[in-house]
């Protein structure tokens, strides 16, 4: 063959096509070469078929993670409007018992007084779920 090709100079088909000519029975040598060239073929065939399972297969992986991080995202929205709307009731709450603690308490120290605020400080704890004592 008069054109150049890498796959040519590594199949060795020129040489190959040289030496049939000059054989007394080329017959024999030919169909050694294509069954060699089928073979070859197959064996391509095989690995090509098995990249293309890879691909449909890490296709497949990609939809399942497209969908896993929408999930996730969602999971992070909810949590992030949790925060928004809930935490500052509870300061809010949390403020407003607070003041109804302390406002029986005249603060000079005494033991009754302080462990009244105490118990009262763990109610309120307590009703917040599961921060009391």
């Amino acid at each position: 063959l008069e054109a150049e090709s890498p796959l040519l100079d590594r199949l060795a088909i020129n040489e190959f096509l040289w030496d049939a000519q000059l054989a007394r029975r080329p017959v024999p040598l030919l169909a050694a070469k294509i069954s060699e060239l089928l073979g070859m073929l197959q064996a391509t065939s095989e690995r090509s078929d098995g990249l293309l399972g890879d691909i449909e297969h890490s296709e497949a992986m990609l939809v399942r993670l497209r969908g896993r991080r929408r999930w996730l995202q969602q999971q992070v929205e909810r949590g992030r409007a949790w925060r928004s709307t809930t935490l500052p009731r509870l300061c809010l709450d949390g403020e407003d018992t607070a003041a109804e603690l302390g406002a029986g308490w005249d603060g000079d120290g005494g033991e009754q007084e302080e462990a009244a605020l105490a118990t009262d400080v763990d109610t309120f704890l307590a009703s917040l779920g599961g921060f009391g004592s």
